[in-house]
């Protein structure tokens, strides 16, 4: 059986000038919790004015264009999906995910460089369609 008088160390500690027994206190917090929601909130506020930039010039390509299904002739809308689909067949060794297109298309997330390239090339515009006019040379 154990003492519990053996942790009083961890409560009490003898002070070395008077010798009297005294209160330690506990160590300073060095983390709290927080929810998943704030997160989230936190990592997308506010974006980066390019993000959101870019995010509209993707989302008005976007809107403006359609998808024809070539094994169904169907056409349909130009959705995140089809379009990192669409970069995977251009683009096989481009590492973006679905989830990553969905985050640049809402400006969640600033696009890589090579994902602009290939983004620009697929829509048949300059990757300078996705930079603001006042930030371009003259």
């Amino acid at each position: 059986m154990t003492n519990h008088m053996d942790n009083v160390s961890d409560v009490e500690a003898k002070d070395d000038l008077t010798g009297e027994f005294v209160e330690e206190k506990p160590d300073p917090v060095t983390h709290e919790l927080i929810r998943a929601e704030q997160l989230v909130k936190a990592a997308i506020e506010p974006p980066h004015v390019a993000t959101e930039y870019f995010s509209k010039r993707f989302q008005e390509l976007a809107a403006s264009m359609n998808v024809r299904m070539l094994d169904t002739d169907r056409v349909r809308k130009l959705t995140p999906l089809r379009i990192q689909r669409m970069l995977k067949e251009q683009a096989p060794d481009l590492p973006v995910s679905q989830t990553q297109i969905y985050r640049y298309f809402h400006g969640e997330a600033p696009p890589r460089l090579d994902v602009v390239y290939e983004l620009a090339k697929l829509f048949g515009v300059p990757p300078t369609y996705f930079v603001p006019e006042e930030f371009l040379p003259e």
